[in-house]
């Protein structure tokens, strides 16, 4: 067994720090003899006496060793079955403590201000504490599964932060009631902020994608698309990324940029001066302008010069006070408009070049009629001979020119179940010629029974 050389301690003796590190140097060597002492003693290290002793029961007592120097300063050891406890305090109320037990191990230094630091060791647990006069604490307790640090303050801030093998999670919050957490995982990371009466903020990023919510407004960015809800969980804005359709319910407000060459400012969206849409209700084309009039309750289309209608080569032209017709004009039933008043189908209604006014025509006789009049008669015969009797199997059927919806219309039969003679000539593409009311013309099988 090794000596225990003990500091020679005279009287009178100022104790200096370099003093106290060297009792504290030899009280640990004591300890380390002792257990050492515990661990390999057996009767033949005894004594005769002490070995006697120990058969009466003596070696039951607990042993204490205590040092103390004329400042004050003292350091002392007690051992028992139960224990080790070894304490070192100085002159001006610096303490360290040191308790062994068989399960656990205590570390504890104070200081004369209040600062205490402290570490407890179980086969299971490590934890340390650290605390100020103000009230400040920090701690952190490690076990095999977990780590977790928190740091408080007087005034009940709080920091915390854990982590396991599965994740990570860090907490603050504040005296008021604010928080903030942060949680990761290896499938993604949620944080959380929340201010006591101002509103809750979160964010999820995951490999699905990233969720986004303020006070239940939501917007979520995944692989399908952008989709954006209202605090009332109304989809208010979802772009999709299958098809790329963009549906916006609301308001859009831009003061500027640009949208496909479109420019945008305050009040309009414009390619420039070709296409104008304005906050107004206003469709600006050219010197077009499409608007919805307040005063006729009706949308209205208005032109600076002249206006002009071209389908399939044939117009209409509004310009210079009056309309100009490359054809003539129908309007089902009952009128028929023509530049000319010489036409194979006279008019039966007709505007008076000389004053303007619509004027509607007396004429009757074996010529022809109106042609769109209807039930009101063409007044010419057949031009053909005539065969069996058909019957109209629907109201407002058209009698066209032709063997085909591309012809124009003759007249219409507005009755169901009206009579009409058929020409005895062959039907075409499904069409049957036949003649009615002073009208010839061409009718769909299926709007005819025999």
């Amino acid at each position: 067994m090794m000596p225990i050389n003990l500091p020679n301690i005279p009287d009178g003796w100022e104790v200096t720090k370099k003093d106290m590190r060297a009792i504290k140097e030899h009280l640990y060597e004591l300890h380390e003899v002792i257990r050492y002492l515990f661990s390999h003693i057996d009767t033949e290290n005894l004594t005769d006496e002490l070995a006697a002793k120990i058969e009466e029961g003596g070696a039951n007592e607990a042993l204490t060793r205590r040092v103390e120097d004329a400042e004050g300063n003292i350091a002392s050891i007690r051992m028992d079955a139960n224990g080790i406890r070894m304490e070192v305090s100085d002159i001006v109320g610096d303490i360290s403590k040191i308790v062994q037990w068989s399960n656990k191990i205590v570390m504890q230094v104070t200081d004369i201000v209040g600062n205490i630091s402290v570490i407890e060791q179980t086969a299971g647990k490590i934890q340390s504490q650290v605390e100020n006069l103000q009230g400040d604490i920090s701690q952190v307790a490690q076990t095999a599964g977990k780590i977790q640090l928190q740091v408080t303050n007087m005034q009940g801030d709080m920091s915390k932060i854990d982590q396991k093998a599965d994740g990570i999670q860090a907490k603050v919050t504040s005296m008021d009631g604010s928080i903030s957490k942060i949680d990761q995982k290896a499938d993604g990371i949620n944080l959380l902020v929340a201010e006591l009466g101002k509103g809750v903020a979160s964010l999820s990023l995951t490999t699905e994608g990233l969720k986004a919510a303020v006070d239940n407004h939501r917007l979520a960015f995944t692989k399908d698309g952008l989709t954006i809800q209202n605090a009332k969980g109304e989809t208010v804005f979802k772009q999709d990324n299958t098809t790329g359709n963009l549906d916006i319910i609301g308001i859009i407000r831009a003061l500027g940029g640009t949208i496909g060459g479109f420019k945008i400012d305050e009040t309009t969206l414009s390619n420039g001066n070709n296409i104008v849409l304005d906050s107004a209700g206003k469709i600006r084309l050219g010197n077009l302008t499409i608007s919805d009039s307040t005063s006729l309750g009706k949308p209205v289309l208005e032109a600076t010069n002249a206006l002009y209608f071209i389908i399939e080569s044939l117009y209409m032209a509004l310009e210079n006070n009056r309309v100009t017709m490359q054809k003539p004009v129908y309007a089902l039933p009952g009128l028929f408009v023509s530049s000319s008043r010489t036409t194979p189908n006279p008019p039966n209604a007709y505007i008076d070049r000389a004053t303007g006014e619509l004027m509607l025509s007396t004429y009757s006789g074996s010529g022809s009629g109106g042609g769109t009049g209807g039930d009101s008669g063409g007044g010419s015969g057949p031009d053909g001979e005539l065969g069996q009797t058909g019957y109209t199997t629907g109201t407002n059927v058209y009698m066209r020119s032709g063997p085909g919806i591309s012809f124009s219309e003759v007249t219409m039969i507005r009755a169901s179940g009206t009579a009409v003679q058929l020409y005895k000539q062959a039907p075409q593409n499904g069409w049957y010629r036949i003649y009615w009311n002073g009208y010839s013309g061409w009718i769909r099988y299926d709007y005819l029974s025999f």
